[in-house]
């Protein structure tokens, strides 16, 4: 009888490290390397706090326990493990691995990586990853078919074309996929080729599967060479491992002319400085199945193959200083980040104080030629005149000449700035308060708001208690006069009778006047006719 356990949520039924917050069941040198990874990316990219422990903990991992009959008759219980890291995107995808080392936190760590590369490549996928902890090279074809199709039974109500797809990975391949295509289509009822990538051709698999994953790594270093100027045929190469992935990406690279001068499999390492026969060294593997004893010069197994202690020590500590290195770097990077922010927060708030005056933007027009007309503004008074009749001046020597007044710029301490037109062209005598404007239009427009804006203003001066006031009445009269005689509509009522009365007593004013000197013409007309007599 075998136990199969679901964990929807891992950190509900495990307890955590409080160093780093990883579940128990996937604290592992590989899962955390995953973790740290992604804690580097999350903070380049600003990803919150609270949505990282959801980016980074698989959403499944099942852990099944296999009973498998051995030929002898006996009975080996096998650990099986499948997580599926993240399902937003779709159905999870990700190989199956059969090795003595395959742990619940080494799968954890590689489905999380298959997440990412689905996404980057922006396929439909999450990701996953699944293993079983044997050593396929002490299984019989038997064993491990027997291995294959339990670890098939123990996963179906969680893997589907619709659920989740495994692949081959590290020992597995063809003849194990079409194992599991086989097995899970018999307990379904009908064939479904689907379940599986991977499988062999005759059973709906892709061409060129085979040879996918090394033929990617020779595309990826392709572009590295090429993005750092190298010439492929200048370069040498050492490839680790020599299974399916490792024998092909050796064969590619070097059939874009690199040498293979190193390869390594579970047997050792084979390094000529002269180059290796990649051919000859597959043919030699597909023999023998492995390396062992094949011609070249084999360096030390304990130089790849941590196996003393010392060296172990000696790795150990080498690891420590490179973690001391890297939370230093982390450390380092987290206060460039905070200064970074800072600076970002200062220049926004310059921007935006930027951004209140509207006259920087006229500089731009300005050098751009695009500004037409001009506003020109005084309390009383508003007009609108193109940028020729503004600026341009003639006077006395200079009639021949086109010369033109200066245009300013002001500023104040309060950090207000404004446009100035000089009455010379040295930019001396009265200053004209000027807006530069792009069209007619919208000089018009701010014309019209100008002129309503100081009758109010103007208008709430006014002061009930203290009568007529001569400056603020005059004002509003030229105010209104003005926009009488450019048609603006809403005049305010009080502003009108206050025009009309002054108006009213302009003509009473000269009506006086006109009266006082008709009289006194006649009069001297009088006089003259007397004096005639």
């Amino acid at each position: 009888m075998t136990e199969s356990v679901l964990a929807d949520s891992p950190a509900r039924v495990c307890l955590c490290t409080m160093s780093n917050m990883i579940p128990l069941v996937y604290d592992s040198p590989i899962f955390r390397m995953a973790c740290q990874q992604f804690d580097l990316v999350a903070d380049f990219l600003d990803i919150p706090e609270n949505a990282r422990d959801r980016l980074k903990m698989p959403k499944r991992a099942v852990t099944v326990a296999m009973p498998v009959r051995r030929d002898d008759g006996s009975t080996t219980v096998f650990m099986g493990y499948r997580v599926q890291h993240h399902l937003t995107l779709g159905p999870t995808k990700g190989g199956v691995r059969f090795h003595p080392d395959v742990t619940l936190g080494e799968v954890g760590a590689l489905a999380m990586w298959m997440s990412w590369k689905c996404a980057l490549t922006g396929l439909p996928y999450g990701g996953a990853k699944g293993g079983v902890t044997c050593d396929p090279r002490a299984l019989s074809l038997n064993e491990l078919e027997r291995v294959t199709r339990r670890y098939t039974q123990e996963l179906i109500p969680f893997i589907g074309p619709q659920i989740d797809i495994p692949a081959p990975d590290m020992n597995t391949g063809q003849q194990e996929m079409a194992w599991i295509v086989d097995e899970y289509s018999k307990i379904k009822g009908q064939y479904t080729p689907a379940v599986i990538t991977g499988k062999p051709i005759s059973m709906g698999g892709s061409l060129g599967r085979v040879e996918a994953t090394g033929r990617g790594v020779m595309v990826c270093t392709r572009s590295a060479l090429a993005k750092m100027g190298l010439k492929p045929e200048e370069c040498t190469c050492v490839v680790q491992g020599f299974g399916n992935v490792g024998s092909i990406s050796a064969k590619l690279i070097e059939m874009l002319g690199v040498k293979i001068v190193g390869i390594s499999d579970v047997t050792g390492g084979y390094y000529n400085p002269e180059g290796i026969s990649v051919e000859d060294a597959m043919a030699y593997s597909k023999a023998n199945g492995n390396l062992g004893g094949f011609t070249g010069e084999p360096f030390s197994t304990a130089a790849v193959f941590i196996t003393d202690d010392a060296v172990k020590t000696k790795l150990s500590k080498q690891v420590d200083e490179l973690d001391a290195k890297l939370r230093a770097k982390r450390e380092q990077l987290v206060s460039m980040e905070a200064k970074a922010t800072q600076l970002q927060r200062e220049q926004n708030a310059i921007l935006d104080k930027l951004k209140e005056h509207t006259v920087l933007k006229n500089i731009e027009d300005f050098l751009a030629g695009r500004i037409t007309h001009f506003l020109v503004v005084t309390e009383t008074s508003a007009k609108v005149s193109t940028l020729v009749e503004e600026l341009e001046y003639k006077e006395h020597d200079y009639d021949r000449h086109k010369c033109f007044r200066l245009l300013s710029l002001y500023g104040d301490s309060k950090g207000d700035i404004s446009w100035k037109v000089g009455s010379y062209r040295d930019g001396s005598g009265n200053q004209a308060l000027v807006t530069p404007f792009c069209n007619s239009e919208d000089a018009i427009t701010a014309r019209d708001a100008y002129l309503r804006d100081r009758v109010n203003v103007a208008l709430q001066l006014m002061s009930p208690t203290k009568g007529v006031e001569y400056q603020l009445v005059y004002r509003i009269h030229c105010l209104v006069k003005a926009m009488i005689a450019y048609g603006i509509k809403d005049i305010p009522e009080k502003a009108m009778e206050i025009y009309w009365q002054r108006v009213a007593e302009d003509k009473n004013r000269r009506m006086t006047e006109v009266t006082a000197k008709l009289n006194a013409a006649k009069a001297e007309l009088k006089a003259l006719q007397d004096g005639g007599k």
